[in-house]
């Protein structure tokens, strides 16, 4: 859209949404509350920092200014639905129970002669060292699925 990036916080969503408790969530829960208080960016709220020191007002007035549209929400464990998302460019939130976690998935891939799904991880130097890993057969079944197609910044 023209417009300078800005990192968005997790955190500033996950802490309060999980009463800054360090437990998994949905992404389905996470669009709805992006959708109605925003996302604060990173330099009033760390990316990974579930504190409570860090959910002020003027913070909350910033996370307003970066709020969800539009979202879809996707069948759990459907993939055809994930590879069309992804083919068109709509990064997923994707939670697992198997993992207990929640990533994005950011590709489909086609490796050894089947699709693939890669995706980045909050955690960081995981994976291949940036984040990023892929996922194969079953295990990239995801059963909770949501992917943003608009966001806008407020000016």
């Amino acid at each position: 859209q023209n417009q300078p990036t800005v990192r968005l916080s997790p955190a500033s969503v996950a802490a309060p949404l999980k009463n800054f408790r360090n437990v998994g969530g949905w992404g389905s829960d996470a669009i709805k509350y992006i959708q109605q208080y925003g996302l604060a960016p990173v330099d009033k709220w760390p990316a990974n920092a579930i504190d409570r020191q860090f959910q002020t007002e003027a913070t909350r007035q910033s996370a307003l200014r970066y709020r969800v549209r539009e979202w879809v929400e996707c069948k759990p464990r459907n993939l055809d639905q994930v590879v069309s998302l992804l083919l068109r460019g709509i990064p997923l939130a994707a939670g697992f129970n198997w993992w207990g976690h929640e990533v994005t998935l950011t590709d489909a891939i086609w490796l050894d002669g089947e699709v693939c799904i890669r995706f980045w991880n909050s955690w960081g130097r995981w994976g291949d060292g940036y984040g990023f890993g892929i996922l194969r057969g079953s295990k990239m079944l995801a059963d909770d699925i949501v992917g943003l197609y608009s966001a806008r910044a407020a000016t």
